[in-house]
């Protein structure tokens, strides 16, 4: 996971710190509402998703272009590392309000990412499962039990650098299975399913000055 800034300058003036987080699950996850959930409705695969292109990354040189480390650009920030997490059976049983500014975290698991949820934990985030002709669920698309659903919550904070303010700020998502939302400072920026392909959303509206 990471954060890039664009060259092309943009209109909007961003701060330099924001906290994130994100619900994802090896099935799906999300509040029970009157209107179905965007994982429940088989004609919705993102919302505030930036269009699917091709894997790329916009360097600000060429020589930096040639030897391709991300890393090594001032246009690029890591989001890997320690997360703080929660690993939830069944919708009902999810953090809410995690995202909210505030909520402590302070009794939360840690995580790494990138990272399998179920092949982390001791076997405290569930465990792998593999099916080959059963299905794991009834075939009753696109619903799924919701008891049945397993939903992991993660948040951190960080800071955007000083020099990207007047610039737009994305965050990509390299692979995450097989739906999930994001939050940004409390505020949410979108959905995106399509399993393991790579996402990215547009998060400078939602950045903020302070930690």
């Amino acid at each position: 996971m990471r954060l890039y800034r664009s060259r092309l300058k943009s209109m909007t003036a961003f701060a330099v710190c924001a906290g994130l987080a994100i619900a994802i699950s090896s099935s799906f996850a999300h509040a029970q509402s009157s209107a179905p959930a965007e994982w429940e409705q088989a004609d919705v695969v993102s919302v505030n998703r930036e269009p699917m292109k091709a894997s790329f990354f916009n360097f600000e040189s060429r020589d930096l272009a040639l030897k391709g480390d991300m890393t090594g650009s001032r246009l690029y920030r890591s989001l890997d590392g320690t997360w703080d997490f929660k690993y939830s059976k069944g919708v009902d049983n999810r953090p809410v309000d995690f995202y909210r500014d505030g909520f402590d975290t302070a009794s939360w698991s840690k995580i790494k990412v990138p990272g399998m949820i179920q092949a982390q934990g001791d076997g405290a985030f569930g465990l792998p499962e593999f099916w080959n002709i059963k299905y794991p669920f009834p075939a009753n698309e696109p619903f799924i039990p919701h008891d049945m659903i397993e939903i992991g919550s993660y948040k951190r904070g960080f800071e955007v650098p000083a020099n990207w303010t007047g610039h737009d700020v994305f965050l990509h998502i390299g692979a995450a299975g097989a739906a999930y939302y994001i939050w940004v400072n409390g505020e949410k920026v979108g959905y995106s399913e399509d399993s393991k392909l790579s996402s990215e959303f547009n998060v400078t509206k939602f950045l903020k000055p302070g930690q």
